[in-house]
């Protein structure tokens, strides 16, 4: 149900939804606004996934991006802290330091439910309960800081019958259970990849199922020639410091000058070099491995290549694959029925190697437990509205049709590259402004909406089930132009080296402090003080080149984006130019222009 836009925001009462890394974000910068927000956590704690209890989520978690890249955007790692991928605990600790140092815990009503949220007359209800008492308030303005994965997606039919064990990933913890089984995995994306390698390691028999063959980017691409064990260096904080930045996947994924070529260009260098790669013998196993199934997984949309999916920013299922501790079949269908045997039917990959043409079935006897990996659904059983749960419905992933600024669901953009909270910042920066009255939403942000999500889901054609997806790069711009904190690029005769790093180093959150609403270019300039240019271009962990060299790559990538300059002059001659999913969207332009469309009207 669509209601009239909500009259201006006056009072400027904020309800933040969440006490985890999205929440605890919108909450600072709400307060940091002068809006007078309060959050509610149902739990006694911080953090969500992350809570720094043994409970909040499974034992081994660990981020897929960097500590630099998880860092908000005020807030890095504290000095001496090198680059590297914070565990569960260490990003729990991050968050505690990150409330304390803006005071946001005196903000917080924990071990607090809300009940219901209604929305008339321009403003909120919402009944929270605490302790058995209820208690019923009104606000300007709600923030949802919840996220996509609050309800967990079980596909039973696939299972009807079946008398063994079934886990969903939510309630894991560890792989005790699973030991000596035959045990069947359900999907392979970042957080099922770490759960698949703890139970193949003590599974009597560990296959994963996959629709389609994974795209598996490893944490240290720059290292896959060796290809160490993920874990153990992340684990092993005098392993993790060895690592320079180039051994990082955000290094080779999320700079500018990577951005600058158009899609089918990007797509085509990576194809001939995946193609090139799958087929080395003196590469590892492991990176033959990878580039098959990169190569098999994007065959129906070969210009764009791993562009056009989810990628699992996680290699260590890799090592167990190529060691036959674990079995990857890829097939349209799965049944497990009373006779405890898994029926994959249809199967395009299995035993490390494409089936062309496809086989019709492979059975696995005497399955013991099925772990469902399958994601969730997102019910938000407490919204008394009838708004559309799917995020490309609302605009930037945030904003419903309908409610204005009175409503954002902050935390449901997902990046293709990078991960969550990046993003969940910048939305929550634009929406305190927006409550504030510094900013206003576009008139037509309703139609905006239904056009990006239009065109992201045309773009992300081989995930159409990942609805949060979205292009970080250009999405992270996007928003920053409607907040007015775009980083600038230095003049490169004035100062070479900070434009040398606007082009490529990582585009991380502290980039859009440089300028604008809350500016803190000082912090900025901190974090690239730590990172000078000489370590950028080291090839990898032992300085040795690696067939996954990044070095190479942001080369190949400056390269392409000279290539570019002839199609993109045609595209302009031709109208093509413009940004957004157009006529001539995948070679007139670069890939930065085709989605998220920035603050320009359409």
């Amino acid at each position: 149900m669509l209601h009239a836009e909500p009259r201006a925001l006056a009072g400027r009462r904020v309800l933040v939804i969440g006490a985890g890394p999205s929440g605890l974000v919108a909450l600072k910068e709400h307060l940091a606004c002068g809006n007078d927000a309060v959050a509610v956590e149902r739990t006694p704690r911080i953090g969500g996934w992350f809570a720094a209890d043994d409970d909040a989520a499974y034992d081994t978690l660990m981020l897929t991006t960097s500590n630099y890249f998880m860092a908000y955007s005020d807030a890095p790692p504290p000095k001496g802290e090198k680059m590297r991928y914070w565990t569960k605990k260490e990003y729990a600790a991050y968050l505690e330091a990150y409330a304390a140092r803006f005071d946001l815990k005196p903000h917080i009503e924990f071990s607090t439910d809300l009940v219901r949220c209604a929305y008339a007359g321009g403003r909120w209800t919402a009944t929270t309960r605490a302790g058995g008492a209820a208690a019923e308030r009104s606000f300007d303005a709600v923030v949802a800081c919840t996220g996509s994965n609050s309800d967990p997606k079980w596909p039973r039919e696939v299972a009807a019958g079946f008398p063994g064990a079934q886990l969903h990933s939510s309630d894991y913890k560890n792989a005790t259970r699973f030991a000596g089984q035959t045990v069947v995995v359900v999907g392979l994306g970042e957080s099922s990849a770490d759960l698949a390698s703890e139970v193949a390691a003590v599974a009597a028999r560990a296959v994963v199922w996959t629709r389609s063959p994974p795209t598996i980017a490893p944490r240290f691409p720059a290292l896959l020639d060796k290809f160490p064990d993920e874990y153990a260096i992340i684990t092993d904080k005098a392993e993790a410091d060895k690592c320079a930045m180039p051994d990082f996947l955000e290094y080779m994924t999320t700079p500018r000058v990577m951005q600058a070529a158009s899609v089918f260009l990007v797509g085509a260098n990576k194809q001939q070099y995946f193609g090139m790669i799958k087929d080395d013998a003196s590469a590892s196993p492991e990176a033959r491995l990878s580039a098959k199934l990169i190569v098999a997984a994007t065959r129906d949309a070969y210009y764009q290549s791993d562009q056009a999916r989810y990628i699992t920013k996680n290699g260590r299922p890799l090592k167990l694959l190529c060691e036959g501790k674990m079995k990857l079949v890829c097939a349209k269908q799965l049944a497990v029925g009373a006779d405890a045997v898994a029926r994959f039917t249809d199967v395009s990959f299995a035993d490390l190697d494409a089936c062309d043409p496809p086989r019709a079935a492979v059975d696995v006897p005497n399955v013991d437990a099925i772990l469902w990996c399958t994601g969730y659904t997102t019910k938000l059983a407490w919204l008394a509205e009838d708004l559309p749960r799917d995020p490309r419905a609302w605009y930037k992933h945030c904003f419903a049709p309908g409610y204005g600024a009175s409503l954002a669901m902050v935390g449901w953009a997902r990046g293709h590259q990078g991960g969550i909270p990046q993003m969940a910042e910048l939305l929550a920066r634009y929406h305190a402004l927006l409550v504030a009255g510094e900013r206003k939403l576009p008139a037509d942000y309703a139609a905006r909406a239904a056009r990006d999500g239009a065109e992201e889901t045309a773009y992300y054609r081989l995930s159409p089930q990942l609805r949060p997806l979205v292009d970080y790069p250009a999405f992270a711009d996007s928003v920053a132009a409607l907040i007015g904190c775009e980083p600038r690029a230095p003049n490169p005769l004035l100062d070479p080296a900070r434009c040398f790093k606007y082009w490529t180093y990582p585009l991380w959150a502290c980039w859009f402090r440089e300028v604008g609403p809350g500016a803190a270019p000082d912090v900025l300039d901190d974090v690239l003080g730590r990172f000078p240019v000489k370590e950028s271009v080291a090839v990898s962990r032992n300085n040795s080149p690696a067939p996954f060299g990044v070095f190479p790559m942001l080369v190949i990538g400056a390269i392409s984006a000279l290539l570019q300059l002839a199609p993109s002059l045609v595209g302009l001659a031709t109208g093509k130019f413009a940004p957004g999913f157009t006529a001539g969207w995948g070679w007139a332009k670069p890939k930065h222009r085709v989605l998220h469309r920035g603050a320009a009207p359409a």
